[in-house]
C-alpha cells in the first residue's frame, strides 16, 4: 500500500478537509450491493494518531451507530483495551475506527456471525482504506481479525501476528502495527490456553507503545 505524495506535508487543517470529504463519499458510495444493508460504519478524524481497522462493520442494531459499538465483541474488544490502558470513550476520541470494507455484508451462509467480504468488495472498498491510512499516517495500527492482518502485513496464521509488534514501513512513513484476534464470539481461536497468552501479549505491546508514543 503505497502513499500518494499529494498528501504529504498537508496540514491539520487541510487533512481535516480532506478525511471529511472522503468520509461523504464513502457514505455515498454504491459500488457494490452491500450499501443496502445498512449504513458505512466508521469514526474519527484526521487529528487521530491510532487506527484500528476491522473486516467489515457488524450488523446494525440499535440507534448507535458506532463501530464495535453493541455486542459481545464489543465488551471483549474495549475488556482488552482497558487492560491496555485505554477507557473507552477516551479510546474512541484518540483512535480512528474503520475496516476493510464499509458496509454490513450480511450472515454468514453457515449462520453463525457474519458473512466475510469477497474479494470483488474488498476491491471496491480498497482505495477508501488506502486514502484513510494515507492522509491520517497514524503511529500506531491496530488491525482486528486475519482478513483486516492480511491487508497490512500481508498473509499469515493468527499465531504467527497475534502477540507481536511489527514496523512497518509505508511510503514516507512508518507505524507500529499491534494485530489482535477479531473479538466476536465466533472465533473460537481465543479458547485456546497458548493463544489467550498471545492476546495478553498483545495488550501489553499496546500499552507500552501507548506510553512510548505519549498517547
Amino acid at each position: 500500500m503505497t502513499a500518494n505524495n499529494d498528501f504529504v506535508g498537508l496540514n491539520l487543517d487541510s487533512r481535516t478537509e480532506m478525511v471529511e470529504s472522503l468520509q461523504r463519499r464513502i457514505r455515498s458510495c454504491r459500488l457494490c450491493p452491500c450499501f443496502d444493508q445498512g449504513p458505512h460504519r466508521f469514526a474519527g478524524g484526521a487529528d487521530n494518531k491510532i487506527m484500528l481497522i476491522g473486516q467489515a462493520p457488524s450488523k446494525p442494531r440499535g440507534p448507535q451507530g458506532r463501530p464495535f459499538g453493541v455486542g459481545n465483541g464489543h465488551l471483549r474488544l474495549f475488556r482488552w483495551l482497558e487492560e491496555a490502558g485505554f477507557e473507552e470513550e477516551e479510546f474512541r476520541s484518540k483512535t480512528y475506527m474503520t475496516s476493510i470494507t464499509k458496509c454490513y455484508p450480511g450472515p454468514s451462509p453457515g449462520g453463525k456471525g457474519d458473512r466475510r467480504p469477497g474479494k470483488d468488495e474488498i476491491a471496491a472498498c480498497s482505495d477508501f482504506l488506502r486514502e484513510e491510512l494515507e492522509l491520517l499516517r497514524p503511529p500506531l495500527i491496530l488491525p482486528v481479525g486475519q482478513m483486516a492482518i492480511g491487508i497490512i502485513l500481508g498473509e499469515m496464521k493468527l499465531s504467527e501476528a497475534v502477540g507481536k509488534r511489527f514496523q512497518q514501513h509505508f511510503d514516507g512513513w512508518n507505524a507500529s502495527v499491534i494485530p489482535l484476534l477479531h473479538p466476536s464470539g465466533a472465533s473460537l481461536w481465543n479458547n485456546l490456553p497458548e493463544n489467550q497468552a498471545l492476546v495478553q501479549k498483545a495488550i501489553k505491546l499496546i500499552l507500552e507503545t501507548k506510553t512510548d508514543l505519549g498517547l
